[in-house]
């Protein structure tokens, strides 16, 4: 959203109530700055400003804001103000900007009223006396909050039903991981592999998806970074220490592959919400490709 008020003093004529000839005009703008149609939602936080830009007059003009706007359906968590100087075709200007962080409660209509900025007028006639620039209001499109694991999880945990539920479903995945390994060991038997031919890197593979269903996303993460090391090693023995040390020791692509495992992983491990099913697939993904490279 963008609002530009102008207000322009031209340099008079040198007469006995005017200025020297010399004194620049006062050139002064004033524009807000927001979020995009369709950027709004309930909930998230987004920036909106009130720009003030001069030139001339240095920076005794100090705006200030006069008239704060009245906000609807959104609540203020913090304003700032920073003044700044820069150059546009070798002109000098001097900048001023209202910072607002702003928080939408409900969808719907979200309404930021009109606004005025005061500032002081530096010409010689009327030195001293306010002058001042408004923006007019602006109504915003609240859509709804998106979907979130993190907040979803939290409310069924609050949730009686929810509880017996999770419950429920920790107790099937159990039950089913039991029954896949309990398949997966008679299906080897019956194939005649001895224990000690199983390759240790696909074992740990197998063993964060146990650890995905069981939920535990922690030892998930680290069991795939187990089963990459254990697959880097045994390809490159002359390498030591941990993943981070095949950095810039592969080959492309396996490189590549590499950089963004370690990325991912860190993310999911340090990430303050539960990382959507989305990442720990792309996760899986890239640990499959560096223990079993086409």
């Amino acid at each position: 959203m963008f609002f530009c008020a102008v207000l322009l003093n031209a340099a008079p004529e040198e007469t006995a109530d005017s200025p020297p000839s010399g004194t620049p005009s006062l050139e002064i703008t004033l524009r807000t700055e927001g979020p995009q149609a369709g950027e709004v939602h309930a909930g998230q936080t987004f920036l909106w400003r009130i720009i003030v830009r001069w030139y001339g007059g240095g920076p005794q003009i100090n705006p200030e804001i006069k008239k704060e706007p009245i906000f609807e359906n959104l609540t203020v968590l913090t304003r700032s103000t920073t003044l700044r100087t820069g150059s546009t075709d070798d002109r000098l200007f001097h900048e001023k900007e209202f910072l607002y962080t702003l928080r939408p409660n409900n969808e719907g209509d979200a309404i930021i009223g009109a606004s005025a900025v005061a500032y002081t007028q530096p010409d010689s006639g009327s030195a001293g006396q306010e002058a001042y620039l408004t923006a007019p209001p602006l109504v915003l499109t609240v859509s709804p909050a998106p979907f979130s694991w993190s907040e979803a999880v939290g409310n069924a945990a609050r949730n009686p039903y929810g509880q017996f539920a999770g419950a429920f479903l920790i107790l099937a995945a159990g039950v089913g991981v039991t029954l896949w390994r309990w398949r997966r060991s008679k299906r080897t038997e019956s194939q005649g592999l001895p224990a000690a031919t199983t390759d240790p890197a696909l074992e740990a593979l197998d063993e964060a998806d146990r650890f995905r269903l069981e939920g535990d996303r922690a030892r998930y993460v680290r069991m795939l970074e187990k089963a990459v090391l254990l697959a880097l090693k045994k390809r490159q023995p002359d390498i030591e220490g941990g993943l981070s040390a095949f950095r810039g020791r592969l080959e492309e692509p396996e490189r590549a592959v590499l950089a963004r495992f370690l990325d991912e992983c860190e993310q999911v491990k340090f990430a303050p919400s539960i990382p959507s099913p989305d990442q720990l697939d792309r996760i899986r993904d890239e640990a499959k490709r560096l223990v079993s490279p086409a």
